[in-house]
């Protein structure tokens, strides 16, 4: 509570909070109370940040990132990590990233005629490849049969959270096979597919 104490925190932890940003690694940061309220951050303080779902994750312990965020005509990234002290979470510090660049990579990246590659989180969200970004397959394939294969062989990639591959139906119809790892310190998985037709021409001529 005593003021001079907080000031001189705050003159020591800003910074070094402020270090990757001057090294254009990050964009920004926040610094959140437990009841979510800010406590230091660089100025571009995420708006509502505490009813996000990584906040409520790093509230428990644990870090995560947030699901990738459209504004203008770049894409975001928040990463959320807890600060303990006594085994409890007093803080949640929170990195801005810009990964537009690495979306639009991931989004360009083909091999063969078909090969393409797909990221996706934990539940189940289209975060970058063949697909409409952002897209919920879990909740669309409830209401659009085209969904169903995609979302059950995503369903089986986050159950086994391992190496492996298997068979699906892709939202154009193809009969597609599917390489799979998570992707780790993340709970994000990488597909590289190619149609069932190729992989098995390339087999064959292997």
């Amino acid at each position: 509570k005593d003021e001079s104490v907080t000031e001189g925190y705050v003159f020591s932890a800003d910074p070094v909070m402020k270090s990757p940003i001057d090294d254009g690694d990050a964009l920004a940061y926040s610094i959140f109370n437990a009841d979510g309220s800010v406590w230091l951050s660089s100025g571009n303080t995420l708006v509502d940040f505490s009813k996000n779902s990584a906040f409520t994750k790093a509230i428990a312990g644990e870090q995560t990132l947030s699901v990738p965020y459209q504004s203008g005509n770049n894409i975001y990234i928040d990463i959320a990590t807890p600060v303990l002290r006594d085994n409890a979470v007093v803080y949640v510090l929170v990195y801005t990233f810009d990964i537009n660049d690495v979306i639009l990579e991931f989004n360009s990246f083909q091999f063969g005629q078909t090969g393409f590659a797909t990221l996706i989180n934990k539940d189940g969200i289209l975060i970058a490849g063949k697909g409409t970004a952002f897209s919920d397959y879990f909740t669309l394939s409830k209401t659009e049969k085209k969904y169903e294969s995609s979302a059950e062989f995503y369903k089986k990639i986050i159950s086994e959270n391992t190496y492996g591959t298997g068979d699906y139906t892709s939202t154009d119809g193809n009969k597609t096979v599917g390489c799979y790892s998570p992707i780790e310190g993340t709970d994000w998985y990488m597909i590289v597919s190619a149609s069932k037709s190729e992989f098995s021409r390339s087999m064959i001529t292997g």
